[in-house]
């Protein structure tokens, strides 16, 4: 038994826990640091979030945004690409329709030629047809197509443009060039063709009326056949206007000059014999076998074949209508060049 002031508490087992508790556990001997409390963890944790978060964002505005090339150099934004696309896709539909119609121009002009060497007016005219067509239709996508390149890059940023793209739309302002000239090479083709074409239906409609005139003489209606040979004549005033035109513009007439020398001497023949007979009241004189004479040779000097008439057209319209076929060869390769840039995905 002791009295209070000699007596030493006894450690309770609650104070013993607690002693334990601080020290350090680890048995380096020191006290352990105080452990966080939960909201202080709960800070920290939505700090490092939002930070990771932010870092996401920021590569992925990158990635869209400024996606490398191969000069280093930033492309389009995102926004900016996504505007060009479909644009581009939009002229692309209409570069595809004028590709189409310019195939079609240059089927028609070879096909005036052909027609034309082959005598053939109404076969140049259905290809004449056909050619305008495309023509005026030509036309209409090239003011589209004017208005769609003018929108293309109106609110983008050229110098952010990529290489491809730029390419690309380089192509599409040459072939632009090559649209709008079409036009104007088809009018070409129809004017190196418009002159042959109205010599041969000048020609033929005049030995149509000659073998009217000849068939009326043989049915003993000679004031009838002079009537219809007086008319064959004058259907030769168109050939004699496409002679006087193309000899303005430097052409060689010589073949010209030939062939309707020898239709014109026929045509005098004829008309000197039948005006005699009529004259005779049909009796054959000196004189009536004389002009039968010449009628017999003015025929035999005729061409049999019409060859000559060929080689007049093909001198006439050949040489023009080539040189307009070039043109719209070469203006379809341009339409060609704007086809060949596009992707082959459909990215853009």
């Amino acid at each position: 038994m002791s009295d209070d002031a000699g007596t030493t508490d006894t450690p309770t087992a609650a104070d013993t826990t607690d002693a334990a508790s601080a020290t350090d556990t680890t048995g380096m001997g020191g006290p352990s640091a105080p452990r966080p409390s939960r909201s202080w963890s709960r800070a920290l944790l939505g700090a490092c979030l939002l930070v990771i978060a932010a870092l996401a964002v920021t590569a992925l505005i990158l990635t869209l945004d400024h996606p490398p090339t191969e000069t280093g150099r930033p492309e389009l934004t995102a926004r900016e690409h996504a505007l060009l696309v479909p644009r581009l896709a939009a002229i692309d539909a209409s570069v595809d329709q004028a590709v189409a119609e310019a195939a079609t121009l240059a089927v028609a002009s070879r096909d005036v030629l052909t027609r034309a060497r082959a005598l053939d007016p109404d076969g140049v005219d259905a290809a004449i047809t056909t050619g305008s067509q495309a023509s005026a239709a030509i036309s209409m996508l090239s003011e589209q197509l004017l208005k769609a390149r003018e929108v293309l890059t109106s609110d983008i940023d050229a110098s952010r443009i990529r290489e491809s793209d730029r390419a690309r739309i380089g192509t599409i302002d040459a072939a632009l060039i090559g649209i709008a000239q079409l036009p104007g090479t088809w009018v070409e083709v129809v004017g190196a063709a418009s002159g042959p074409v109205d010599l041969v239906r000048s020609i033929q409609a005049h030995d149509a009326r000659v073998a009217e005139a000849a068939a009326a003489a043989r049915a003993d209606d000679l004031p009838g056949a002079i009537v219809a040979l007086e008319d064959s004549r004058r259907l030769l005033v168109a050939a004699r206007a496409v002679r006087e035109a193309a000899d303005q513009a430097g052409a060689d007439v010589s073949t010209i000059d030939d062939l309707l020398a020898r239709l014109e001497a026929y045509d005098s023949a004829l008309e000197r014999l039948w005006t005699l007979l009529v004259e005779t009241d049909g009796q054959v004189t000196d004189e009536v076998r004389a002009a039968f004479a010449a009628v017999e040779a003015a025929q035999g000097s005729l061409p049999l074949t019409e060859d000559a008439l060929t080689v007049v057209v093909s001198d006439l319209a050949g040489p023009a209508i080539m040189a307009t076929l070039q043109e719209i060869e070469q203006q379809r390769g341009l339409l060609a060049d704007a086809v060949a840039a596009r992707p082959d995905t459909g990215g853009g």
